[in-house]
């Protein structure tokens, strides 16, 4: 797992410096996917920590994200697994079991380090953001310098199926199979996957995440 806060800004919160990062893991594909987990064991590669600001690991046939304290971000990778993958079609099913009303969560892409990725994911109020970090500086490509309320996120639903194309110089978002945003960028290529969990004006956010799986674009 890996951490860093949140600066306050209008709806939602932009990302800063980079706090603190620990936590490594091992692989897991099978056949039909470029890599896939259903979290049912812990082979898989995924972090298990718990720190002050954060935990995470395998709970119940799920993988957890907790965040203790507002205004933070928290992220996973498989990193034993040694991925590389570029052109993918990525999904996860979420869903929040934490005290905090309006928690972000979502899908990593083309992740080389904390510094520089792509992350895409919506809150349970109905907003979300596509957004390009490099060099430890965050842009959010689907708005300027914000979320976006969307009337295609379910608010408060029980879970969350979201999915994610990262490839040929494009990025998408979709929820329950709705796109809800495509932008253009080609600064990363390729690289590992990851998923993530934020907290914004509330502390005490739990995410579960279940059934990943990484596919070739066409």
């Amino acid at each position: 797992m890996n951490l860093k806060p949140l600066q306050a800004m209008s709806i939602a919160l932009a990302l800063t410096a980079l706090a603190c990062q620990f936590l490594h893991g091992s692989s897991g594909s099978s056949s039909g996917a470029l890599f896939e987990d259903d979290f049912s064991d812990k082979g898989h590669g995924w972090d298990e920590n718990t720190g002050d600001n954060a935990a995470s690991g395998y709970v119940d046939g799920e993988y957890m994200i907790g965040i203790f304290r507002e205004s933070w971000f928290a992220w996973a990778n498989p990193e034993g697994a040694n991925l590389s993958l570029s052109n993918v079609h990525l999904e996860v099913t979420a869903r929040s079991v934490g005290a905090a009303t309006e928690p972000g969560f979502g899908i990593m892409c083309n992740y080389a380090d904390g510094d520089n990725t792509y992350y895409l994911g919506v809150s349970m109020d109905g907003y979300f953001a596509i957004v390009k970090t490099v060099g430890g500086e965050d842009t959010v490509l689907s708005d300027a310098d914000s979320w976006i309320q969307s009337g295609d996120i379910p608010v408060n639903a029980s879970s969350y199926r979201l999915g994610v194309d990262c490839g040929n110089g494009t990025l998408t978002l979709q929820v329950n199979g709705t796109t809800l945003a495509s932008v253009s960028d080609s600064t990363f290529s390729s690289g590992t996957v990851g998923l993530f969990a934020q907290t914004f004006a509330e502390p005490n956010a739990e995410i579960r995440f279940d059934d990943f799986v990484a596919q070739a674009l066409p």
